[in-house]
């Protein structure tokens, strides 16, 4: 059974996850963010990347964009379906 979810030590977690990505990919472009359920249009899509963003990591650029199986650190066998992510790109900040 999953624990629960702490949301006032998300942002923290997520920065850390961040800059340990930074770290071990450091010039690849990174895009921290979920695969978004089907059936969301593009306008719900955006809305929802940007309140993530606001509430994640404000000034950072919210992301929406296709979800290629195995890349980007995405397990192949993880997407049986091409889908979007929904997400920020992280500020430099971050990646200090």
């Amino acid at each position: 059974m999953a624990g629960k979810i702490n949301f006032n030590h998300l942002p923290g977690a997520i920065q850390e996850a961040v800059k340990a990505a930074h770290n071990r990919l450091p010039n690849e472009e990174l895009i921290m963010g979920f695969i978004a359920p089907e059936g969301i249009g593009e306008k719900q899509a955006e809305t929802i990347a940007k309140e993530i963003t606001q509430k994640v990591a404000p000034g950072a650029q919210p992301f929406v964009g296709p979800a290629a199986a195995g890349g980007g650190g995405v397990q192949t066998g993880a997407l049986t379906k091409p889908g979007r992510i929904l997400g920020f790109r992280p500020t430099p900040q971050m990646l200090g």
